[in-house]
């Protein structure tokens, strides 16, 4: 079982600030890109939908761009002028690409998407208070207006530089090369640098050779509707609402352009070098120093993905335009990687321009990235309203549907989302990519889980079954449905490429369950401390009794809900999904060296501090650590949560939500610093100054007596070490209780 990445990534950056995205932006695509450039071609056959047919009348359409906007690009890109000049001339060589290309398939150019070049100027809001100006947006016209544009009704952007690939040649391996590029563990992954040219004949016969025999097959499995008594779950084979919207995409096997070397081949070290012997590939400062250039050009198509894929309607991909002087490559990000098309001319070979411009105007939603089951009303002319996923403009989420298709044994489910905005942002790229929607009185939570975990739903029927007693303070789920995330470039890959895509790709679970309200929005105290007990104790014996470690305790997950015959406010433990079974020694059965999970304010300080050597710990997720996790829980919420103005304040201790090693450290010194402690809990919010007296001071102090003792052991050799078994064993769930004074209660099943 695979757990979130011990690395500081986008999803644990609240703000939004280039100089904090951009180094968690590269820690996110480390080893997620994929090495092998895709033919422009099959790219878009795989993702828009085009035929191999229309691709190769398109290309072979002898299409000339016009005579002035081409000169007047050409200075541009020739001369010492910003990049903003060079977005209106082409513009209009895009729309007379596209236009020619409407001529030839006799479609109409005003039904079609809209290239907007916004001049540098149009600023779009994202999460994070984050302010970005794409150079150019690819979507409905009515939604580029001043008050209208936002990421979520963006199809495509467009990214431009110039003059970073305009003299010396990079260097690139010849055609027999067969050894693959590896990623940097540091660095991302050079651009795709063979260029492309032009045919004259075609070159895309050999696309139409296949078509169902390799479509990608997702396999549904569905936890439908709850039944009176009893929840049930089925299997089911087919393809997901997103395979049957694209199923008339052809899709291909074999390659071959004639285009140039196939430019499948990364390397991240400073010295390039094949097995011919004669061919001389270091390359010069200046030389690399254009490859920075164009890796930090797709370091910005990045942070641009990353607010399509955050925005508040779902969105599984998005498609991207880098343009660079005449040379240009299309970009694919997803949950799980990027992918790259090889680069081409298009002063050379505008017939790829027309090609790519008619494909990105005129796909649909879906095949642009967004959410196949999530539909929008429609009203014809007589006002009869009808749900669609093909909905360009507005794609407004209140009164919009989650349709969760019918599985084995179990009828579609359909879902009204109620409001406008969401309930929780995963915030990251590459990732789980949580979004949970408010729908009506329920919510349905999305997320891509990692290959091999087991599936939140199947964690809380074990709970469940294990803990009848304490079944009420467990989530409820509604109905919940698994899809196999789309793979469309497998058949152009190699092998090993193929294989290892499979081997990592992720999930993509539905699951809708009811409403949780989080604990500010307690009507006082004594309620606060009554759901945290709740919270405590049923976290305990889910580990001791059912053997399942939670292993992601944080405000988010720490939830209340009212029970409904006497309106008790109850705690709840949310969001299992991070959760494992643990063996009889409490260390989780399949649990990963390199790997840790939690969120970064209420990590245990073992799991976030470096060891000696810098590195990150090699250390197994136990329960103490979780407990500890409960302790940072409980002084967060006393600086943040106002039960008053029902709502969580901005954040006060900033360490906490930084890097990981500035978080342990700042953790540890509010334990054994008294000053530190105490300008701390100075911050605390009124109404908990009993709790922070009973609790938290004593809390805290068990915490660094443990750890302090802990520190007196030595190893084989005579030095120090931090003793991990003895503090596993110093923190208990009966000394925390002890410490704050409580007796654990004797759980039995509440008449209700």
């Amino acid at each position: 079982m695979s757990s979130t990445p011990h690395k500081r990534s986008t999803h644990g950056h609240h703000s939004r600030c280039l100089k904090e995205v951009n180094p968690a932006l590269r820690k996110d695509l480390e080893g997620r890109i994929c090495p092998q450039a895709l033919p422009i071609e099959r790219f878009v056959q795989a993702v828009y939908g085009i035929s191999a047919e229309d691709v190769d009348r398109i290309t072979n359409h002898g299409i000339v761009l016009p005579a002035e906007p081409l000169e007047q690009y050409s200075k541009i890109a020739e001369k010492k002028r910003h990049e903003r000049s060079m977005y209106k001339p082409f513009q209009q060589m895009f729309e007379h690409c596209l236009r020619s290309t409407c001529d030839l398939f006799k479609v109409d150019f005003g039904q079609l998407l809209k290239f907007y070049e916004a001049k540098g100027d149009r600023v779009l809001h994202g999460v994070g208070d984050s302010q970005r100006k794409p150079d150019g947006m690819v979507g409905h016209a009515n939604a580029f207006s001043e008050e209208r544009i936002a990421w979520r009704l963006l199809h495509h952007y467009f990214e431009f530089k110039k003059n970073y690939l305009k003299h010396e040649a990079l260097p690139s391996l010849p055609e027999e090369a067969d050894e693959q590029g590896t990623s940097s563990e540091h660095a991302l992954p050079e651009p795709a640098i063979t260029q492309t040219t032009a045919p004259r004949t075609s070159s895309t016969r050999s696309l139409r050779k296949t078509t169902e025999a390799q479509r990608t097959t997702r396999q549904t499995r569905s936890s439908g509707s709850r039944t009176a008594g009893k929840g049930s779950k089925a299997v089911a084979s087919g393809q997901s609402g997103k395979d049957k919207v694209t199923s008339k995409v052809t899709r291909t096997s074999s390659g071959g352009t004639k285009r140039g070397a196939p430019n499948d081949h990364y390397s991240n070290s400073r010295n390039r070098s094949s097995d011919t012997g004669s061919q001389d590939t270091t390359m010069s400062h200046s030389k690399r120093r254009r490859i920075e250039d164009v890796v930090l050009q797709e370091l910005q198509a990045a942070q641009y993905a990353l607010e399509c894929m955050d925005a508040d309607t779902s969105r599984y991909y998005v498609t991207s335009v880098c343009v660079d002087g005449f040379m240009i490559w299309l970009m694919y990000h997803n949950r799980d990687r990027v992918y790259r098309s090889m680069m081409f001319n298009f002063k050379q070979s505008p017939e790829l321009l027309a090609l790519i411009a008619f494909a990105m105007t005129r796909c649909t939603p879906v095949q642009a990235g967004f959410d196949p089951h999530l539909q929008f009303p429609v009203a014809d002319r007589d006002g009869a309203i009808t749900y669609t996923n093909d909905v360009a403009y507005p794609r407004k989420l209140n009164g919009a549907r989650f349709v969760l298709p019918k599985s084995k044994d179990q009828s579609e489910v359909t879902f009204v989302v109620e409001g406008s905005s969401l309930i929780y942002s995963y915030m990251g790229l590459i990732g789980r990519g949580t979004m949970v929607y408010p729908v009506k009185k329920l919510v349905d939570n999305t997320c891509w889980t990692s290959p091999g975990r087991t599936l939140e739903p199947v964690f809380l029927e074990h709970l469940k079954k294990k803990l009848p007693h304490m079944a009420e303070h467990f989530p409820v789920v509604e109905a919940w449905r698994e899809f196999e995330q789309g793979q469309p470039f497998l058949d152009m890959l190699d092998e090993k490429i193929r294989e290892k895509i499979l081997e990592d790709s992720r999930r993509l679970i539905y699951q809708v369950t009811l409403r949780l309200q989080p604990l500010w929005e307690l009507d006082s105290v004594e309620e606060f401390e009554s759901c945290y007990i709740d919270i405590v104790e049923m976290h305990f014996h889910a580990h001791d009794d059912a053997h399942v470690l939670h292993r992601d305790i944080s405000e988010n997950n720490a939830m209340s809900r009212r029970r409904a015959s006497d309106r008790k406010a109850l705690g709840y433990l949310n969001d299992w999904d991070l959760a494992c079974f643990v063996g009889p020694l409490g260390v989780s059965e399949s649990s990963t060296k390199q790997h840790r999970t939690g969120t970064g304010p209420f990590m245990a300080i073992d799991l976030q501090q470096p060891d000696g050597e810098g590195k990150s710990p090699i250390r197994d997720h136990r329960y103490c650590h979780d407990l500890e996790s409960l302790f940072w829980l409980l002084v967060w919420a006393v600086l943040h949560f106002d039960l008053t103005a029902k709502r969580r304040g901005g954040c006060l201790v900033k360490a906490w939500e930084g890097d990981w090693r500035t978080a342990a450290e700042s953790k540890w010194a509010f334990l054994s610093e008294p000053e530190t402690q105490r300008q701390t809990l100075k911050l605390a919010l009124k109404p908990y100054a009993a709790i922070v007296k009973r609790w938290i001071l004593p809390l805290a102090d068990m915490f660094h007596d443990a750890r302090h003792d802990c520190k007196k052991s030595r190893d084989a050799e005579g030095f120090k070490i931090f003793d991990h078994e003895m503090y596993a064993k110093e923190i208990t769930f009966e000394k925390f209780m002890q410490t704050i004074g409580v007796k654990p209660r004797q759980w039995v099943l509440e008449k209700k």
